[in-house]
């Protein structure tokens, strides 16, 4: 799942026009975990993905991503 999402997450992103340490900064996130998240190298944690939500203007719920 994490390559998937870490797709998705750099899709969005890319269409926001931010770059990554754009997001890692308005989620409150660190740019090493943004650039795990991305590359597939990391899973994410509930609360990160709650931090990131509303940045790239997505929902967050349990189960729907996968």
């Amino acid at each position: 799942m994490s390559l998937e999402l870490g797709r998705f997450l750099e899709q969005r992103r890319t269409e926001l026009g931010l770059s990554r340490r754009d997001l890692a900064e308005r989620s409150g996130l660190s740019y090493p975990y943004v650039s795990q998240l991305e590359t597939g190298d990391r899973d994410p944690a509930l609360k990160a993905m709650r931090q990131l939500a509303p940045v790239l203007d997505v929902p967050v719920e349990v189960g729907e991503l996968g």
